[in-house]
């Protein structure tokens, strides 16, 4: 029956699956779509799923998102991820943009929670831009293996929950996603001898050159995959594209390898980002919510790590520049160099 939902015509594709009416719930309804999705996560490191959220919502945010682009844009402390064109832009935290169908929507919290087999935080809101006439990114992980050395990979211990605010194409941007290689061992932001941490920093220094990081006020890399290791992976199962319909969901594991795209296109592409951790993980600095947030989370159910605030909530301001992680972000002036490992 799992076949029966691929991508068709790609023999190694990412597992599609669809609700059926936007905005549903099939969790009582259809525990079979359930059992999929969560089937494609472990297996796969990514599903997608069809007619999850509904539309209207999601226009309205990216209405708002939109104008503070024109705003965001042309700062120069703007953040960028690995490639010209790719920000970092969080969503407005308003009350009549927050919809629990976002943010703790029943049919993605119970595949989430089904994965991780045990209770979840929302620990991190954001949103990463697509705008035309971006480069590609390197390949990359959000996170790695959390151990070093493993003989095989650990199971999921964090989720991440790409929502297109739009329907999404290859000529705008799709994100790019390797099927399986969640379980790579090899990838991880720990090192278990010197050797390995004086390799790793010196390769974070090649790409950060390469992202022309150099003489850029905010342009962030992170743990990337090397050349070989690509090669070798796209004749075993070559990536697809995660190209989706307003509306549709992307779930993955952020050990999965991946990459923004160029988006040719004339038309922005925004993709929201929800992280769903469990209890015991450190958390990212809390999300900034008006109280009346609190409600949604409440009737989900659900834990966040978020603070509430009765007044305005600066959201364009959440990712300034940051120095002193070496396999997270840079910032080297014209002036500056990057010091030796």
């Amino acid at each position: 029956m799992r076949e029966n939902h691929r991508e068709s015509g790609a023999a190694h594709g990412v597992v599609r699956l669809d609700l059926g009416v936007p905005g549903g719930d099939r969790v009582r309804h259809a525990p079979e779509v359930v059992d999929l999705a969560v089937e494609a996560v472990r297996h796969d490191g990514v599903v997608i799923i069809e007619n999850v959220v509904d539309p209207s919502i999601l226009r309205r945010i990216k209405a708002r998102m939109a104008a503070d682009l024109e705003v965001l844009a042309p700062r120069p402390d703007r953040a960028e991820n690995f490639a010209p064109g790719h920000l970092q832009q969080d969503p407005p935290p308003e009350p009549d943009l927050l919809a629990s169908q976002i943010l703790a929507h029943p049919f993605v919290l119970t595949v989430c929670r089904a994965v991780m087999s045990q209770p979840l935080r929302l620990t991190g809101y954001s949103n990463n831009t697509n705008m035309p006439g971006s480069s590609a990114q390197a390949v990359h992980v959000d996170e790695g293996q959390l151990w070093p050395g493993l003989p095989v990979a650990h199971p999921p211990a964090r989720l991440t929950v790409n929502i297109p605010l739009t329907t999404t194409s290859e000529e705008g941007g799709a994100l790019e996603v390797w099927p399986g290689t969640h379980d790579d061992v090899s990838v991880c932001q720990y090192s278990s001898t010197q050797r390995e941490g004086l390799l790793r920093a010196l390769e974070y220094v090649r790409v950060a050159k390469q992202a022309g990081v150099e003489g850029q006020v905010n342009r962030r890399v992170g743990l990337t995959v090397a050349p070989d290791a690509l090669a070798e992976r796209r004749e075993l199962r070559p990536p697809v594209r995660a190209v989706t319909a307003e509306g549709g969901v992307i779930i993955r594991d952020p050990r999965l390898w991946h990459r923004g795209t160029p988006n040719v296109s004339d038309r922005t592409r925004f993709m929201l980002a929800l992280t769903y951790d469990p209890h015991w993980r450190s958390s990212e600095p809390p999300i900034e919510l008006p109280s009346v947030a609190r409600e949604i989370f409440e009737r989900a159910r659900l834990d966040v790590n978020a603070v509430y605030v009765n007044g305005r909530i600066d959201h364009l301001d959440r990712h300034p520049p940051f120095e002193g992680s070496p396999l997270r972000r840079a910032r080297f002036s014209s002036t500056e160099q990057p010091k030796r490992a």
